[in-house]
């Protein structure tokens, strides 16, 4: 069977028009799949993490743990995201165009600015609480050391997927979460039950790791830059110019999306207090862990591909492509929203302590507002080339200020399931401004009918999965998993050979 037969018959099946655009489609595929194991092991590690800690600490102090990271995360992102988003951004674009030498450059200036900033605060708060507050000082100074070496990381990383290097990548992201681990077990069993260990687990992870990344991607840098060239100062100044216009609105952007993530949390620890804190992120960063598995591989394996299009000059295709990844997360998007449907309870009846176990309620507005707010990234993507990205800021702080706006509301009387719902709803009106805002840009074209009988398969398969009720929890997620899985993916092999046969006979 030879290359070009393939080719016409998935061409036929799927409704791609040309060859190239089949192309680009099975790249991103082909990219879906090399970036997968760098969010498989890791969603592993996010399970047996979730499965010891829960058991190990109570949900007050397990919301300490919570508010903490809820804290780092927004930091991280004003300290970095203006750097890191443009470094990513214009990776291909100055590769292409043979001006590493000033990328290179650039990248140096960008890095001591953020060594600078992240040190003197960091530095700040542990001097301030070795003298106001100093039984809080380890937990001020381990959560330090976690925003310093969480935003190193974050600086450069953008590199790898950016130059389309997957297999770094994969081995990074698979080795943080299992050093984490360790860590956090090590610390615990030896050093006792402190809820600070699991912070300086987080930034251990990171520090390791993050030599052997700064060496890998000055390696990579170093390949495309011209040995003994001397970059104007002018030069540099006026393309950091060019990263800070693009790279603030993106900070600007990543700070509401960390806002509506996060801030729910600080919410509940004012009305409710730590305890529904600690239910909340458990439960919370158990399926944004397993969600990962969806939209980080698609989201990472997007940008890159999209980003060399563009850099090409191929602004037609840019369109075409972003509606073809719509549709196939959306076909793989539709699978997990069903398995969250049919496995939620039993999932977290297994996976969690006793304490945590009543927030399997959240599991699947949380699931869906991931799933809405990735899908919203595709959609988005116009903005960013065209450099409109103070749109994105707008419609992130609307959905921002609309989701305080319902927790206050709803949160005091309803607590965190009121959350879930809320942080669903803000995603979905950021993600239905970015629809109707995209045609000024680049047309997001969702296949809404295309994706019709997908769902449908998924209601067959939760109406046949909730009859099954086994003895055990672990028994009833085997087989409610399995049978639905096993619906849906004769559905979708139903769907697509009455597609092909009804494009047969059309010809």
């Amino acid at each position: 069977m030879n290359r070009n037969y393939v080719l016409s018959r998935i061409t036929h099946i799927i409704n791609f028009k040309t060859e190239s655009d089949l192309s680009s489609s099975l790249r991103f595929v082909q990219d879906i799949i090399k970036y997968a194991p760098s969010k498989f092991l890791p969603a592993i590690m996010s399970l047996l993490w979730s499965y010891v800690f829960t058991r190990v600490f109570l949900p007050d102090e397990y919301g300490i743990y919570g508010l903490c990271i809820s804290i780092v995360g927004p930091l991280a992102t004003i300290f970095t995201e203006w750097a890191a988003q443009p470094i990513g951004r214009f990776y291909a674009e100055y590769s292409e165009r043979k001006l590493m030498d000033v990328y290179h450059a650039v990248l140096k200036y960008l890095a001591r600015i953020v060594l600078v900033m992240i040190s003197l605060v960091a530095i700040s708060a542990i001097v301030y609480f070795f003298f106001e507050a100093r039984k809080y000082l380890f937990l001020v100074s381990t959560t330090a050391l976690l925003l310093f070496s969480n935003c190193l990381t974050n600086l450069i990383i953008p590199i790898l997927p950016a130059s389309l290097d997957s297999k770094t990548y994969n081995v990074i992201s698979i080795l943080r979460p299992l050093l984490r681990v360790v860590f956090a077990f090590s610390l615990v069993y030896c050093f006792g039950r402190n809820i600070s260990f699991l912070l300086l687990a987080e930034a251990l992870s990171f520090l390791i790791l993050l030599f052997p990344l700064i060496s890998i991607v000055n390696g990579k840098l170093a390949v495309n830059v011209n040995v003994g060239t001397t970059v104007s100062r002018c030069l540099v100044y006026e393309n950091i110019g060019k990263f800070v216009k693009y790279g603030m609105p993106m900070m600007a952007w990543f700070f509401a999306s960390q806002l509506l993530s996060v801030g729910d949390r600080f919410v509940i620890q004012w009305f409710r207090g730590s305890g529904e804190v600690g239910i909340y992120t458990a439960n919370y960063s158990l399926i944004s862990g397993i969600a990962g598995l969806l939209s980080s591989p698609i989201t990472l394996a997007a940008f890159p591909l999209i980003m060399k299009l563009w850099a090409m000059g191929k602004k037609e295709e840019v369109a075409n492509t972003i509606k073809k990844m719509t549709y196939i997360y959306g076909i793989i998007s539709i699978c997990f929203l069903g398995c969250a449907a049919v496995s939620s309870k039993p999932l977290i009846d297994v996976l969690l302590g006793s304490n945590f176990k009543e927030g399997y309620i959240i599991v699947f507005p949380v699931l869906l507002g991931v799933i809405v707010w990735n899908a919203s990234i595709l959609g988005h993507k116009g903005m960013e080339l065209y450099n409109k990205t103070y749109i994105m800021v707008i419609y992130a702080f609307i959905a921002a200020l609309v989701n305080l706006c319902l927790n206050v509301i709803f949160i005091p009387k309803y607590g965190y399931i009121a959350a879930a719902w809320t942080t669903f709803i803000s995603y979905f009106v950021y993600t239905a401004l970015i629809y109707l805002s995209s045609g000024k840009f680049i047309k997001w074209s969702v296949p809404f009918k295309a994706l019709i009988p997908y769902i449908l398969c998924t209601f067959i398969g939760i109406y046949v999965c909730v009859l099954i009720n086994l003895s055990s929890s672990i028994a009833t997620l085997i087989v409610r998993t399995i049978i639905f899985l096993a619906i849906y993916l004769i559905g979708c092999m139903v769907i697509l050979s009455l597609k092909h046969n009804g494009m047969a006979n059309a010809n």
